[in-house]
């Protein structure tokens, strides 16, 4: 378990890759949203992320969620991460490890 701004298990990914480190975006079960550890609600994420991405050169959003949070929330949550004025939208993950 991973602690960000809220507790979530991410999901494991055969392949992962290191991302420069950007704004984060954590949706946990609970349906919390975090940006950069700070909780916010939902219908305040767009003008959150403008600040946040206004601040910062690299416009990476890295979108960290828990394994069990809803397809559909998440596809939300990118679409207003897109809107906000990402360049781009990283997906967290946990390299699979191989049993020997």
């Amino acid at each position: 378990m991973i602690e960000s701004g809220g507790k979530i298990n991410l999901p494991k990914a055969v392949a992962t890759q290191s991302e420069s480190r950007g704004t984060t975006v954590t949706i946990t079960p609970k349906h919390e949203i975090f940006v950069d550890q700070k909780v916010i609600k939902e219908e305040n994420l767009e003008k959150t992320l403008q600040d946040a991405l206004n601040t910062r050169a690299d416009k990476t959003v890295i979108l960290r969620g828990d394994k069990d949070v809803l397809l559909g929330d998440t596809v939300k949550v990118m679409s207003i991460i897109k809107r906000a004025g990402a360049s781009e939208i990283a997906i967290a993950a946990e390299a699979e490890r191989k049993v020997r």
